[in-house]
């Protein structure tokens, strides 16, 4: 299977290449200036993202650290917390009106501000992505390589030499997709006025500018071109590393003596990713300004946040989720029937993949193309070809439905959909399906009555977080939500803009809340197909 794929990751290395020269010699000063600064955020997202989650990787899939299954479990829930919650969870605490900044005086120079900002939010956004993908690639490498290296050298030099060598795959997976992820949203960027190729496209359209004159929007596609073709390459290590499955279980190094001291520091870790965010939230919802003698002074009222948090039948009115409930509904709607649409469209494509080969072709190009477009450049490119011809009906269904909204949280979320789908059904025994034709079974019976029968929980795993990134998407629908429609992230992003207030902090930790929830049953859908494939191999 590996080699019958190889060709994706040519081919995609070559659309990089090309298309990374055709921009040098098309591009203006402008437009190179601007794909600089979102390569530098990428870079700098990399920077702090990387060795960060690698440690913990190391420290959590191969050492015999206390509680490193509930550490894991809590990072992994992490993963699906979009971009948005983040960057307003920190801005609510050292932003320029976060409570931090606002104690300390430090409000015309903030801690988080600039570039900076940006490059710490996506850093630690990242975290649990790389350490999920490098711990994948450790669990995955073959334990008999360090069993016999252990026996011509010490734990540290196999650990050095070997295991950390068997990892390199994993953390180059990890850092092509923090640059992905980086490079194609203008959440941060536009919150803190740091110009780059996805963000100058969100503007130039929400001013109502043309994209063309300004930018160029040939210069976008090339931009796009690039990052599909690292997507692709991107996806082809990626479905090669998940189905690399472990003979044995991996082989788990003493701490010994520094058992307690890389305790303390995971703990660390673990505050700064969760514990902080959380904080300035919970302290930003509950915080109360009183005058005092004609002084404002400002204190945490535990009544207040759970006042706003908790729809209490006296004053349900003004809980967060009544505040948001026409957004709630709006994200509800629109995340649930792009989820449907998504899992609808990837299934037959992974189920037409599973073999490799050309017919590989149309899931992987689509789902190299929901990774590698610039996210506004999704909403840009739908109003263009609804509204290109003038045709009533589509400008009735793009002004007067959720249409364009369902469509492009539908392109975003095909990618994670498609590889779910596509290492679900590769992972069928071949021999299934010669009975099945043997007995005259087409392929469309194969699909309904083994694929999607024997892989049902499998399905339900890739509706579930197609769900949550539908629910947390931002930059390709921001641009086509229609008049007198809304939904949560974009309500969030417009009021992060003057401010992190009480009612904003509420819906962000009411949306935490679901996040985690849809977490909770993606992981506990994951272990029981981990279980169930563990029995079918069993000997």
């Amino acid at each position: 299977m590996q080699g019958g794929r190889r060709w994706y990751f040519w081919c995609g290395l070559m659309v990089l290449l090309a298309s990374a020269a055709l921009l040098l010699c098309a591009a203006d000063r402008r437009t190179l200036l601007l794909a600089g600064n979102s390569l530098w955020v990428g870079l700098g997202a990399c920077a702090v993202s990387v060795p960060l989650g690698t440690v913990l990787a190391l420290v959590l899939t191969r050492t015999d650290l206390p509680g490193r299954r509930l550490v894991f479990g809590l990072l992994a829930s992490l993963l699906f917390l979009p971009l948005y919650l983040h960057a307003a969870a920190w801005d609510a605490g050292f932003g320029q009106l976060g409570w931090y900044s606002t104690l300390r005086d430090l409000v015309p120079a903030p801690w988080l501000r600039g570039a900076g900002a940006v490059v710490w939010i996506h850093g630690l956004w990242s975290v649990p992505w790389v350490t999920v993908i490098v711990s994948a690639a450790l669990h995955w490498s073959e334990p008999e390589l360090e069993e016999a290296a252990l026996l011509d050298a010490t734990v540290v030099q196999v650990f050095v030499r070997v295991t950390l060598r068997r990892a390199l795959s994993g953390v180059l997976i990890a850092t092509a997709w923090v640059l992905l992820a980086a490079i194609g949203d203008m959440t941060v960027t536009d919150l803190y006025q740091v110009r780059t190729l996805a963000e100058e496209i969100y503007t130039c359209y929400a001013l109502g500018d043309d994209t063309a004159t300004r930018l160029g929007l040939h210069t976008a596609l090339l931009v796009t071109g690039a990052l599909s073709g690292a997507a692709l390459m991107f996806l082809d290590r990626l479905l090669t590393l998940a189905q690399q499955l472990p003979r044995r279980a991996p082989l788990v190094f003493s701490l010994g003596r520094w058992r307690w001291l890389v305790v303390a520091w995971v703990v660390l870790v673990l505050l700064l990713l969760i514990a902080v965010p959380l904080g300035n939230l919970v302290y930003q919802a509950g915080l109360v300004v009183r005058s005092a003698a004609g002084v404002p002074v400002r204190h945490w009222s535990l009544a207040r946040c759970l006042e706003l948090l908790v729809p209490w039948p006296a004053t349900y009115r003004y809980a967060a989720v009544w505040e948001f409930r026409r957004p709630l509904c709006w994200t509800l709607a629109i995340g649930l029937s792009a989820a449907t649409l998504a899992v609808t469209t990837a299934a037959p494509l992974a189920w037409l993949a599973r073999r490799g080969g050309l017919r590989a072709l149309p899931a992987i190009v689509l789902a190299a193309g929901g990774i590698g477009v610039l996210g506004p450049l999704v909403g840009v490119v739908l109003l263009q070809l609804m509204t290109a011809h003038d045709l009533p009906g589509l400008i009735w269904l793009r002004d007067q439905t959720i249409l364009a909204p369902v469509l492009a949280t539908t392109w975003r979320s095909l990618p994670p959909a498609i590889v779910i789908c596509w290492l679900a059904f590769s992972s069928i025994n071949q021999a299934m399906f010669d009975a099945a034709q043997v007995d005259g079974a087409g392929w469309r019976t194969q699909f309904v009555h083994i694929g999607v029968r024997l892989r049902m929980p499998a399905l339900v795993v890739a509706w579930l977080v197609s769900l949550a990134t539908a629910c947390g998407e931002l930059p390709a629908s921001i641009l086509v939500v229609p008049a007198g429609v809304t939904t949560v992230p974009i309500r969030v992003f417009g009021l992060l803009h003057a401010g992190v207030t009480n009612q904003a902090a509420a819906i962000c930790l009411t949306s935490i809340v679901g996040f985690l929830l849809v977490a909770t049953a993606i992981q506990w859908l994951i272990a029981v197909v981990l279980r169930r494939a563990a029995r079918a191999t069993a000997p």
